[in-house]
């Protein structure tokens, strides 16, 4: 069967609850930035699609039918896709050589507290977690009586010998409304029962790591909304190629693929106010606001020839002929 399809929705907190730590309610995709490896895990970051893919990914897989789980979403302006079932972000063209094909989650329940370090739960694990936060929202729906012994908790195991503790803290001052707080943390099962000697060694050791519901908002990235006001129909292809020193400007995070990214904008940006069209917030229109034209929008792909002629052997003959300031 398809572990994907027994994913549950995400539901809505009860308006009459107010727990801090828990408002996010929509589930986020995210790829993993580096290859997919059959035998084991990626390594890789994980990094979130696009605003307007998430919308789209979403709206696919809101529907229960066999054909979309099976199917698959362009994301990144058509240039890949998501396969749903197999959960993986393929290139379709774009970039020569290719990207590889890596990992993909829809997820809701993240590792540690840094923004640009969260590490999603797998769908299944991310669906039990999800599960006993409800039992808790469920739970906390009953009058109760503040103090220490109102608190909540559930517990979720995790695979590795390691289990979620999530917990609801009554927040609320006497004679107000009931507060609750989402206290989450990540930790080995055996010390997951709570108390104080347990939390004390494990929080000495290191071994406890933060849990958080909700990626956050995920900003409009750079060339997105150009991208978006243009027609997926492609009217020209500009193909750009590097000259001399590729190897040093990619590792310092301004090689080819980085300045692709920015001509693309620049050349989508010039196509909208060719035809008329203004920014306004995070999107383009008309000046008089009416129906935004189709435009065919001109595709910016990048030939990286260094990444396909350079080996080990290569890099270290040149390495032997060549200046410190002239890197290959």
């Amino acid at each position: 069967g398809d572990e994907h399809k027994s994913v549950p929705r995400s539901l809505t907190i009860a308006e009459r609850l107010v727990v801090a730590g828990a408002e996010e309610t929509s589930y986020t995709w995210l790829y993993q930035d580096g290859p997919s490896v059959p035998s084991g895990p990626s390594t890789g970051p994980w990094v979130p699609l696009r605003s307007c893919d998430q919308r789209r990914l979403e709206a696919a897989t809101s529907e229960d039918s066999d054909s979309t789980l099976s199917g698959s979403v362009l994301v990144d302006g058509g240039r890949s896709e998501v396969r749903l079932k197999e959960r993986t972000l393929v290139s379709r063209y774009g970039p020569d050589p290719p990207k590889a094909t890596c990992n993909v989650r829809r997820a809701l329940w993240f590792r540690g507290s840094l923004k640009e370090l969260l590490d999603p739960y797998d769908e299944e694990q991310d669906s039990a977690i999800e599960l006993a936060f409800q039992n808790l929202l469920t739970a906390a729906a009953s009058p109760v009586e503040p103090g220490p012994s109102a608190d909540l908790t559930e517990t979720v195991e995790v695979g590795n010998e390691r289990a979620v503790q999530l917990k609801l803290k009554v927040e609320s001052k006497p004679g107000s409304a009931t507060a609750w707080k989402l206290l989450a943390e990540e930790r080995p099962a055996a010390t997951s029962s709570g108390s104080w000697l347990a939390s004390a060694q494990t929080a000495l050791l290191g071994r406890v790591v933060a849990v958080r519901r909700g990626y956050g908002t995920i900003c409009t990235a750079d060339g997105e909304a150009e991208e978006e006001a243009l027609s997926r129909e492609i009217g020209n292809v500009v193909i750009l190629v590097h000259g001399i020193g590729e190897k040093l400007w990619s590792e310092e995070g301004s090689g080819l693929a980085a300045t692709a990214g920015s001509f693309r904008r620049l050349i989508h940006a010039r196509q909208l106010r060719a035809a008329g069209l203004v920014a306004k917030g995070n999107g383009w229109e008309t000046p008089g606001g009416g129906q935004v034209p189709q435009i065919r929008k001109t595709e910016i792909l990048e030939a990286s020839w260094w990444q396909t002629l350079h080996t080990a052997e290569l890099d270290s003959r040149f390495e032997r002929i060549t200046l410190p300031s002239m890197q290959q």
